[in-house]
């Protein structure tokens, strides 16, 4: 919010509030977990920089990086190599350290499905990113995981959020 804020009213907001304690408290210890940037425009670049933090990971060790995150496969990247061998990476940026993740459900479903793509699935996590917000929100930093190759377990998932649809009720009538 202090962020948006600073933005609104031209001051300069060199770290956004999760970055650093408030005046007098005592430093928080670094989230375990995925938190989701309230701000579109940060979440947007947190997610940018770890994509081309990924994309220069496997260019750097000849793979051919496609980036395929907007056609909503359930991965971010597909990368090719010059023996034909696939890899479908699934990209994940955030500011804690990355201990766990949030993935949408296609996120989950294209690794259980491996077999039926022929690919290799890796899950790709740079965390601890740093933002700073003067004229433009920069990223730096990072610390990657690879999970190479990356199955998904049920007993590594946490139902958060469920998508409910409301019965049609005989004789009620819905408002």
């Amino acid at each position: 919010m202090l962020s948006l804020l600073a933005r609104l009213y031209g001051a300069d907001a060199a770290l956004l509030p999760d970055d650093r304690p408030a005046a007098g408290s005592p430093a928080r210890p670094a989230s375990r977990e995925q938190s989701r940037a309230s701000d579109p425009d940060v979440r947007r670049a947190i997610e940018q920089f770890a994509e081309d933090h990924a994309a220069v990971f496997f260019e750097e060790r000849q793979w051919q990086v496609e980036h395929v995150g907007q056609y909503k496969l359930g991965y971010d990247l597909t990368c090719t190599n010059a023996d034909g061998a696939i890899l479908h990476v699934e990209v994940k940026g955030t500011r804690p350290l990355g201990e766990k993740v949030t993935l949408t459900a296609n996120e989950v479903e294209h690794p259980r499905r491996a077999a039926e793509c022929g690919a290799e699935h890796i899950l790709y996590v740079l965390s601890q990113i740093t933002i700073t917000d003067r004229d433009t929100i920069t990223c730096s930093g990072g610390r990657p995981t690879r999970l190479w190759p990356w199955t998904i377990s049920d007993n590594d998932l946490i139902a958060t959020e469920y998508s409910y649809t409301i019965p049609a009720a005989s004789g009620s009538p819905r408002s």
